[in-house]
C-alpha cells in the first residue's frame, strides 16, 4: 500500500508542474482518498473515559483509529466474577497496532473443565466526540487463537460480520452461535455469528505467520461491533496458563487456499410428523461453493452419526429451502439430537446449532417439561402437542420478578432450547404461554 501511494503522489507532483494547479489538486485528492479507503484501523494509546478499569461497563477511547474516527471500547460483561482483564491493551508483546487484551481466570490457574470469556463492544465515533461515525468497510483478524499444550483452548466469538475468511488447513473449529442479546426465536440467527475455537497446541508468540490459528472477519458500514474473547479448559488436569494473551488486528491477511464459510443458515427446525418420523426443515439466505448438507443424529448429545445427505444449490444469493425426513429405528426414544454439517466443495465444513426433540408416548394433557434442572448452559423446554406450530412465549424471571430473558417463537417446535449461560447463578421462574394456557416452573442456574 505504501509503494502504491508513493507512486500516485509522485505522479500527482509531476502533473502539478505540467498542468494547471486546480486540476492537479484533484489528482492529489484521489491518491489520498485511495490510501484512506484501504488503510487498517490502528488501536493504540487507550484512555479510560468512564467506569472502573477492567470492570464491566468500563469504556476506553482509542484515538484516531483512522484519521477522523475514534473507537470507544466498552467492557460489556463476562462469564463469571473471577474472570479478569489483567491488561486492556498489551504493548510490550505482539503487535503495537492491534487490540491486545490480556484476559483469564484470577490467579492464572484453572483445574478441570471450565469456560470463561469477556464480551466487548466497539463504537466508532468522530474524533474527539461521541457522535456516531460509520466505517465503510474494515477487516478484523484474530491472531494466535491457540492453546497451552495441556488443556486450554482459546476462542473468539464474532457477531454480524459480512463474511469470514481463514486458512484452507485451519486448526480452528468454527460453529454458528446465537446472540444472547437478541430475542430468541425458533430460527437460527439471521446474522452471521460464529465461534472460532483454537487447538490445544501452542503456537510460539503472536506471529502473523501462524495463519492456521487466524481468522479474518469483514465488516461493512458499521458504527458498532461486538465480540467475545474467551478460552476453555477441556481436560481433567490443571494449568497455570489461564491468563491468556489475545490479539485482534484490524486489517486483512493472505491465507494459503483461503476459505469463506459457504452457507448462511437462517432457520433450522425439527418436529415429529408421525409416530416414527422426524421432519427437519432449514433455510439458507446465501450459499458460496456449497456442496451438501449432512444430517447428523445423536442419542446422547455427544456422539453423532450420519442420518442422511441433501445436496445443496452450490452458489446462490437467493433464499433456499431444504427438508429431510428421518425414519426412527426401533429403540430410538427419549431425547434425540440433530445438527447439520454444511460442507463446501473443498471439503471445509461448519456445524449448525444442535436441535433437540423428545420422542415417547405423550398424554393428552401433557404439561410443559423443563430440563435439565439445575442447568448451566442450555435449558430445554418440551411443549405439549397442542402448542406445536403456534406462537409461544417463554419468560425467565428472577426471584424478584425481574424479566431476565425472553424467548418468542411464532412456530413452536416440540422441544425448544434456550441459552442461559449468561444468567447469574441462582433461582429463576420459567413462565411459558401459548396465548391461552400458561405454566410455571422453577429452575436453578449454576456456573
Amino acid at each position: 500500500m505504501k509503494r502504491i501511494y508513493q507512486r500516485l503522489k509522485f505522479s500527482a507532483l509531476l502533473f502539478i508542474i505540467a498542468a494547471k494547479f486546480s486540476f492537479a489538486c484533484v489528482i492529489i485528492l484521489l491518491a489520498s482518498s485511495f490510501a484512506s479507503y484501504s488503510q487498517e484501523l490502528v488501536f493504540k494509546n487507550p484512555t479510560l473515559v468512564s467506569g472502573s478499569a477492567g470492570q464491566n461497563n468500563a469504556v476506553y477511547r482509542f484515538p484516531k483509529v483512522t484519521s477522523a474516527v475514534d473507537a470507544l471500547l466498552k467492557v460489556k460483561k463476562r462469564s463469571a466474577n473471577n474472570v479478569v482483564i489483567q491488561n486492556i491493551d498489551v504493548t510490550d508483546f505482539g503487535w503495537n497496532k492491534a487490540f491486545q487484551p490480556q484476559i483469564g481466570i484470577s490467579g492464572g490457574i484453572v483445574s478441570g473443565i471450565k469456560d470463561w470469556w469477556v464480551e466487548f463492544e466497539i463504537s466508532f465515533v468522530k474524533t474527539g466526540t461521541s457522535d456516531e461515525a460509520d466505517v465503510s468497510e474494515f477487516n478484523l483478524t484474530s491472531l494466535d487463537v491457540d492453546g497451552d499444550n495441556l488443556t486450554i483452548r482459546e476462542y473468539v466469538e464474532l457477531y454480524d460480520a459480512a463474511s469470514y475468511y481463514f486458512e484452507g488447513g485451519t486448526e480452528l473449529v468454527h460453529s454458528a452461535i446465537n446472540d444472547e442479546d437478541e430475542d430468541d426465536d425458533d430460527d437460527e440467527p439471521k446474522k452471521k455469528n460464529y465461534r472460532f475455537l483454537g487447538p490445544i497446541k501452542n503456537y510460539l508468540d503472536i506471529d502473523t505467520l501462524g495463519t492456521r490459528v487466524m481468522v479474518t472477519s469483514k465488516f461493512v458500514k458499521k458504527d458498532k461491533i461486538k465480540f467475545r474473547i474467551g478460552a476453555r479448559a477441556v481436560g481433567l488436569g490443571s494449568s497455570n496458563a489461564a491468563i491468556r494473551y489475545n490479539s485482534l488486528w484490524f486489517r486483512s491477511f493472505s491465507y494459503v487456499s483461503g476459505t469463506f464459510l459457504p452457507v448462511k443458515l437462517t432457520s433450522f427446525t425439527v418436529k415429529s410428523v408421525e409416530k416414527n418420523k422426524i421432519a427437519l426443515n432449514w433455510n439458507t439466505a446465501q450459499e458460496k461453493n456449497s456442496s451438501h448438507f449432512t444430517i447428523e443424529k445423536s442419542l446422547n448429545g455427544k456422539d453423532f452419526s450420519d442420518a442422511g445427505i441433501i445436496f445443496s444449490m452450490g452458489n446462490s444469493e437467493q433464499p433456499q429451502q431444504y427438508s429431510f425426513t428421518d425414519v426412527l429405528r426401533t429403540g430410538e426414544q427419549g431425547l434425540i439430537y440433530y445438527r447439520l454439517k454444511m460442507v463446501d466443495i473443498d471439503g471445509q465444513s461448519q456445524y449448525s446449532p444442535i436441535k433437540v426433540i423428545r420422542i415417547g408416548e405423550e398424554k393428552a394433557n401433557a404439561s410443559v417439561l423443563v430440563y435439565p434442572n439445575p442447568v448451566a448452559n442450555e435449558l430445554r423446554i418440551t411443549l405439549p402437542s397442542t402448542w406445536h406450530d403456534k406462537k409461544v412465549t417463554i419468560d425467565i424471571y428472577t426471584t424478584n420478578g425481574i424479566l431476565a430473558k425472553r424467548f418468542v417463537t411464532n412456530n413452536a417446535s416440540q422441544t425448544e432450547t434456550i441459552n442461559v449461560r449468561a444468567l447469574t447463578p441462582g433461582s429463576y421462574m420459567i413462565r411459558s404461554s401459548n396465548g391461552s394456557d400458561t405454566t410455571s416452573q422453577q429452575i436453578i442456574k449454576t456456573n
